[in-house]
């Protein structure tokens, strides 16, 4: 999962195609996704299975991220399902649990963990 984030920071598309089980997507939808954003933070909130002796896993999680060009912090919060095959993960596809936040508000406490207000920390 971190480095699937981490490709999303890098702009790595291949890595992101290389890494997906069965994608449906295309190339460009997943560039212009990846590039249209500036990805401020990864959260793992729990992980099920995904050990070394596993075939699968979920991993929980929230990427906070910002369209390029706005100021708007927005929340992407996802259960996301993993396959090992010949050693390496792949995801398979993920949902939004109910009740997932959109958006950090400006009281709120700061998702980069610094303690403070978001408005007064990463705004």
């Amino acid at each position: 999962m971190r480095s699937r984030y981490s490709a999303h920071v890098l702009g790595n598309i291949d890595y992101l195609l290389r890494s997906w089980d069965n994608t449906q997507a295309s190339a460009g939808d997943i560039k212009d996704w990846v590039e249209g954003h500036d990805w401020l933070g990864l959260q793992i909130l729990q992980c099920r299975q995904g050990g070394p002796s596993h075939k699968t896993g979920t991993v929980e999680f929230i990427a906070y991220y910002r369209p390029k060009g706005s100021q708007e912090r927005l929340a992407h919060h996802e259960l996301s399902n993993f396959i090992r095959a010949d050693g390496h993960w792949y995801y398979v596809d993920g949902a939004t649990p109910k009740g997932a936040p959109k958006k950090t508000g400006r009281n709120d406490p700061c998702p980069c963990g610094s303690g403070k207000k978001f408005k007064q920390c990463c705004i």
